[in-house]
């Protein structure tokens, strides 16, 4: 069995043998108490029994940082897979008609909005001459002339809830 006859040579030694240790480790767990000294200095079977216990091989180290490095890895392929998934599905979405463009959705809320205003304006005046005939200036006669106007706003009401596409003509300056 190998002597070792100061604390430098002792850790040399370890060293060697792939733990990991500084000077000044070394010499703060011989003074804890941690490194047993013969009386002739350090045996190799001491400090082989105190480097199993205390210290850390070079090897594991690098063990333990290439298992950080892979999680690492792992974690942020996970997070990739997840957002390039999420926005599959956005595509599969926008390609079958279930999302479409926020600027093509406000167009089409304008287009349908015009073409509210437009019906609404055109029915007061359809309704007007033909609520003059129906009362005839008879106040008896406003259940039917309610009743009449309530038929043409829902007619109004359906042409704009309808599913069709929508062709505003806008009158020109100049005319």
């Amino acid at each position: 069995m190998t002597v070792f006859k100061t604390q430098t040579a002792a850790r040399d030694f370890l060293e060697s043998r792939g733990f990991k240790i500084s000077i000044q480790g070394f010499n703060k767990h011989f003074k804890d108490g941690k490194v047993s000294r013969g009386q002739d200095g350090f045996e190799e079977g001491a400090l082989l029994a105190y480097a199993a216990a205390y210290l850390t091989t070079t090897a594991r180290e690098a063990s333990q940082r290439a298992a950080l490095a892979n999680e690492g890895r792992l974690t942020a392929d996970q997070e990739l897979k997840q957002v390039q998934a999420a926005r599959l599905k956005v595509k599969l979405a926008r390609e079958t008609g279930e999302v479409i463009p926020m600027a093509r959705h406000k167009e089409e809320l304008a287009m349908r909005a015009a073409f509210f205003r437009g019906e609404l304006e055109q029915f007061a005046r359809r309704v007007a001459p033909v609520a003059l005939i129906l009362v005839g200036g008879d106040e008896s006669r406003l259940k039917e002339l309610t009743a009449t106007l309530e038929k043409e706003l829902c007619a109004a009401m359906d042409l704009w809830s309808a599913d069709r596409d929508f062709t505003v003509l806008l009158e020109s300056a100049g005319a």
